[in-house]
């Protein structure tokens, strides 16, 4: 279920995403999509020398869950190591974005920028 308030968090990371495009310049790259519902990501990420996440852009087209997903998981994304993206998990976006108890048609949209970010950083 979506609180009204957290409805509003995902409308307005919706609307106003964060760090989108490419970077100029990255370390990693993947692509990911969901079959089911067509939702698509490509994530870009760039490391510093102690291996944490530098920089970080995401261009997709999707429901407004995965881009808000996308949005604000890219935003939490930087300064973190690869371990601490790759301990990430449902728990933690449904925290992010307000989420409790989403269906199971919608958990791939909400999943779908966190499975790249974690498929990105295993290359």
């Amino acid at each position: 279920m979506i609180d009204d308030l957290y409805q509003e968090v995902i409308l307005e990371a919706y609307a106003n995403p964060k760090n989108t495009g490419k970077l100029d310049s990255f370390d990693v790259h993947f692509a990911e999509r969901n079959a089911s519902c067509g939702d698509q990501i490509e994530v870009f990420l760039k490391f510093d020398d102690a291996n944490k996440v530098k920089a970080v852009s995401w261009i997709g087209v999707g429901c407004a869950i995965s881009m808000a997903c996308a949005s604000v998981l890219s935003e939490e994304m930087k300064g973190k190591n690869r371990e601490e993206i790759a301990a990430l998990n449902k728990v933690t976006l449904e925290e992010m974005l307000g989420i409790h108890g989403i269906s199971i048609g919608r958990e791939k949209c909400l999943l779908l920028a966190l499975t790249a970010f974690q498929k990105a950083i295993t290359k």
